[in-house]
């Protein structure tokens, strides 16, 4: 079957990739009132480009090639897909390492814009809170019994608590030295 890989660019630079069996409805589809897609926030009119025409045995290797297609045009940071192309386990791996510091900064950000909201949520349901901890507890006594077991055959043993990475039993290196 034959697929479409388009670009569609607005007068603001914006960049939206997308792919298709049927190209004439699918620009319908982008041009329409109703569109759902996140091409909606480019500003009319819409400059179309189609990058690839090409037959394909499955839509995989069609996804494939469009998120190729968007992991280019993102780089210049005016690409705007939030969906970028076919998710696979491998693709998430690369894309958590690559962006890992990324990533924490805006967690980090995250829970602080959030942390007064968080607090009156905790504030405002503290009885569901504490009700959904005490089901949790109810329904998963075996398993806190194994994980409160393993934490404690843990102490024992090394002196130090794994949540936590907490070791008592520190070496100094100064007796290796010679």
């Amino acid at each position: 079957m034959i697929y479409y890989i388009y670009k569609i660019t607005d007068n603001t630079d914006r960049i939206y990739i997308g792919s298709t069996e049927n190209i004439k409805r699918r620009i319908n589809q982008h041009n329409s009132i109703i569109n759902k897609t996140c091409s909606k926030q480019l500003n009319k009119p819409l400059n179309i480009e189609v990058l690839f025409e090409g037959e394909f045995d499955n839509k995989e290797d069609v996804e494939n090639l469009e998120y190729s297609y968007i992991e280019y045009y993102d780089m210049t940071g005016n690409c705007i897909n939030k969906q970028k192309g076919r998710k696979t386990k491998e693709r998430t791996k690369i894309f958590l390492t690559n962006n890992k510091e990324k990533i924490r900064l805006r967690k980090k950000k995250y829970d602080e814009d959030n942390k007064q909201a968080r607090k009156n949520y905790d504030e405002a349901n503290k009885e569901k809170i504490r009700l959904r901890k005490k089901k949790y507890r109810e329904d998963n006594k075996e398993k806190i019994r194994l994980c409160n077991k393993q934490i404690y055959h843990y102490r024992k043993t090394w002196g130090g608590d794994p949540r936590n990475n907490n070791n008592l039993l520190n070496i100094s290196l100064d007796l290796f030295t010679l």
